[in-house]
């Protein structure tokens, strides 16, 4: 299971999104412990440790991602489109190292309702698996 979120940089638009792979039998499975860990992250919070974490691959991500020409001049050309500069990534860099376990949890209790967990599956569910020869 993998998640991901995504916020516009021109509105105020995000998603949150939650994805896994499975057998089509272990969907209700997988539905309520994707369902469960929402509740579990929004209720309990997030510890020191897994911010930690995070910030660190996050950051490190955005790091490895200015370091090659081609993804460089893509940043580049993204920031003159919304007129801002260098100096705008290093600002967002001091602010994630900055967040701490109680200010994501805030904002997940804050922004993040559980109950509104969209599932989406898709798949060829009528195939029937293929026999392997002998």
């Amino acid at each position: 299971m993998t998640s991901g979120f995504a916020a516009s940089a021109q509105d105020k638009r995000a998603s949150l999104s939650i994805t896994a792979i499975c057998n089509p039998q272990n969907m209700g499975k997988l539905e309520k412990a994707a369902q469960e860990e929402l509740d579990r992250i929004v209720r309990d919070s997030v510890t020191a440790d897994e911010v930690d974490r995070a910030k660190k691959g996050y950051l490190q991500a955005r790091k490895v991602g200015r370091s090659s020409d081609v993804a460089l001049t893509g940043e580049l050309s993204g920031l003159r489109h919304l007129n801002r500069t260098m100096a705008h990534d290093a600002e967002m860099d001091a602010k994630i190292e900055a967040l701490t376990p109680e200010a994501v949890s805030a904002a997940l209790k804050k922004h993040i309702d559980p109950k509104k967990l969209l599932v989406v599956v898709a798949g060829d569910f009528n195939s029937k698996p293929e026999t392997q020869p002998q």
